[in-house]
């Protein structure tokens, strides 16, 4: 090991210019020989000799070494040369238990002078128990894989009562370890329906290795045949749900906010920004957003898109619309700073037309001169 790290230590000071901080063991004797002859000889001292006195200095007990000037003597800073270097490195290294680059600068800067951290990470780049360490240690994204699509949650959102011309149901879609939810407006809850729109959500997402739902183990069952009919090697689970469904019911919420703030009834359209609006929503199990947990940044929206996360320049952006949903209070207590909070008002802010007069049985939109709607015939209109 020894060995090894001399000769990566020579060919590194053969390629590199290390501005007079690294010395051979022949360069600090004869250094040390002239910082003591120029002490001894006080009487004609030369501009170089005084600079050479700043810098250096030699200790006064035997073995002699080459210091650091200081007025405590108790406590010196010693050069080293690189003959010295692997047995100082191997002590800090054993007494921080094989620590890290930055714990052994933070140990041998207290002792040494011209210790750097190039020299450091050339002695952790020999050291084998540390090589092995960081081989079988999972990095963050193995440990991110190994979580992320293990499970994932199916449910639903009835609007039977309010249909969006031929859409009477929205599917929620939620991966469990990021939180991050995914949205589809549809026709009915049939599995077929239902496991054509996940297919799509798994070629953007990946598939998860387990499935839930609130709708019961039989009705994933059958999803999960569908599914395989679709996809032939997919391989994923049913697993029992311990899910609540306060988030569905909170995503439901953000809709009908959406649909009052812009004065439309066209809920399949607002999904979209609602998704997003929920995915940007500060999650307190993960301690971050699930768009965050997803994409490791944050949602950059609008104006912000030119600027840093951190500016406030969001506070000056124009609020269309405010949001009123059962988060209010939760949010307050999120410590979500303002300019997130405008930036995620600007996400439900679609632009704002005049209200439309609608049909009551079918939902067409019609102009405000109708008396009828012109696709069912009806006189039923809103």
């Amino acid at each position: 090991m020894g060995e090894v790290f001399r000769a990566k230590l020579k060919d590194d000071r053969s390629s590199v210019n290390r501005l007079r901080t690294a010395l051979s063991q022949r360069q600090y004797n004869v250094l040390m020989s002239k910082v003591l002859v120029t002490k001894l000889n006080k009487s004609h001292r030369s501009a170089q000799d005084l600079l050479l006195l700043e810098k250096y200095d030699v200790t006064n007990s035997e073995p002699k070494r080459l210091i650091v000037p200081s007025t405590n003597p108790t406590k010196p800073v010693f050069y080293v040369h690189d003959d010295e270097l692997f047995q100082v490195f191997l002590s800090a290294h054993l007494s921080t238990d094989h620590g890290n680059r930055d714990k052994m600068m933070k140990l041998l800067k207290k002792q040494f002078k011209n210790v750097t951290y190039k020299d450091i990470t050339i002695f952790l780049s020999v050291c084998q128990e540390c090589i092995t360490k960081k081989q079988e240690q999972p990095t963050e994204i193995d440990k991110r894989s190994a979580q992320f699509n293990n499970q994932c949650y199916v449910d639903f959102i009835d609007y039977e009562f309010s249909p969006d011309g031929s859409f009477k149901y929205i599917l929620v879609y939620r991966e469990m370890y990021t939180k991050f939810s995914i949205l589809k407006p549809l026709n009915s809850t049939r599995p077929e329906e239902v496991a054509t729109n996940l297919i799509n959500i798994f070629g953007i997402l990946g598939p998860p290795a387990f499935l839930q739902s609130s709708c019961g183990t039989k009705f994933v069952e059958k999803l999960i045949d569908i599914l395989k009919i679709l996809w032939p090697s997919l391989e994923i689970g049913n697993m029992k749900t311990e899910v609540t469904d306060s988030f569905v019911q909170d995503i439901e919420s953000l809709v009908t906010s959406w649909m009052r703030c812009n004065k439309k009834s066209k809920w399949s359209e607002g999904i979209r920004f609602v998704q997003l609006k929920c995915n940007t929503i500060f999650n307190e199990e993960i301690n971050m957003t699930p768009y965050e947990a997803l994409f490791k940044h944050k949602v950059k929206v609008g104006s912000s898109r030119s600027k840093d996360d951190g500016d406030e320049e969001n506070e000056e952006m124009a609020v269309v619309c405010k949001e009123e949903t059962i988060n209010d209070d939760d949010n307050e207590n999120n410590d979500i700073d303002d300019g997130e909070n405008v930036e995620m008002n600007e996400i439900m802010e679609i632009s704002k037309t005049e209200p439309k007069t609608i049909c009551g049985d079918c939902g067409t939109e019609l102009s405000d001169e109708d008396v009828e709607c012109n696709h069912c015939k009806s006189k039923e209109l809103t």
